[in-house]
């Protein structure tokens, strides 16, 4: 009912869209800055070769040529460190979209120190919490953390479905909440121009995008089709946070429509295209 908070798994990833756009209004990051100037362990070269090339707009399309170790990861006990440490580099930046956790955990590391650097003693969900959630009124129920008590960056939120459809429509009203511009309208917006190698894929967030991929570039919708992954038929607009379950959030601009679908179940039958088309077909 409208008081269970289901987990919303990788859904979560899309809050990181709006936050890497405020961190920017907000002078903590540039896109173009190299990575390494922030994680400077990985200036050592000979500990961490190929990660001096990797720039922050690579974390944000996901292509930042870093392994993705699922397991590893999620069973470290300072998934950070690990993040840091422990993770190979497998292409070259900018080269191949990657979907995992690894880009979103290394933008954590990263904007945790921007933040600390500038005299903000919060780690980045505290940063989520204060500069948009508590501005827009949403609470959600619980968040995962890793054993050394940081944040599951891409993975960690449980909340209701009207918590969560308070971040989709301050998405859609392009930032902005009760008449008060929070991010930079150009800045939010910029966030689901595809800039990386996979055109179904913004700064992190989906996108419809005719000829966008999933997981593989042969996971795409059928072909001759005028939408994306998400719905083949149109509304290419279309902008969504996708987790496991399946929990969904999409944003559709031109009908000014946030859609939710959660679930509690671990997996089902539910199909993006056969949803939204019992949605959107007339």
């Amino acid at each position: 009912d409208q008081n269970t908070a289901p987990h919303i798994y990788s859904a979560t990833k899309l809050y990181w869209s709006a936050v890497a756009a405020l961190a920017r209004q907000q002078g903590l990051i540039d896109y173009e800055e190299y990575v390494s100037n922030t994680i400077t362990e990985w200036e050592d070269t000979a500990l961490h070769p190929g990660k001096n090339k990797i720039k922050i707009k690579h974390l944000l399309t996901l292509s930042s040529g870093l392994s993705q170790n699922f397991m590893t990861i999620s069973d470290e006990s300072d998934r950070y460190q690990y993040a840091i440490d422990e993770l190979d580099m497998v292409s070259e930046p900018g080269e191949k979209f990657s979907y995992g956790p690894s880009n979103y955990y290394i933008f954590g590391v990263l904007l945790e120190r921007k933040l600390h650097e500038q005299g903000i003693e919060q780690n980045p969900l505290e940063y989520l919490e204060t500069e948009i959630f508590d501005k827009i009124g949403l609470e959600y129920d619980s968040w995962t953390h890793d054993e050394a008590g940081n944040p599951n960056i891409p993975n960690g939120c449980y909340l209701t479905p009207r918590n969560w459809v308070k971040f989709g429509q301050f998405m859609l009203d392009k930032g902005t909440w009760n008449g008060t511009q929070i991010i930079e309208s150009s800045l939010l917006e910029e966030m689901s121009v595809p800039t990386g190698p996979n055109p179904g894929h913004g700064n992190f967030c989906w996108l419809n995008t005719v000829n966008g991929y999933a997981l593989t570039p042969l996971d795409t919708a059928p072909e001759g089709s005028v939408g994306g992954i998400m719905y083949y038929d149109g509304y290419t607009d279309i902008i969504g946070g996708l987790g496991a379950g399946k929990n969904r959030i999409y944003l559709i601009p031109s009908l000014n429509t946030v859609v939710i679908r959660q679930t509690q179940l671990g997996e089902d039958t539910f199909e993006d295209h056969e949803f939204l088309a019992l949605l959107l077909e007339k």
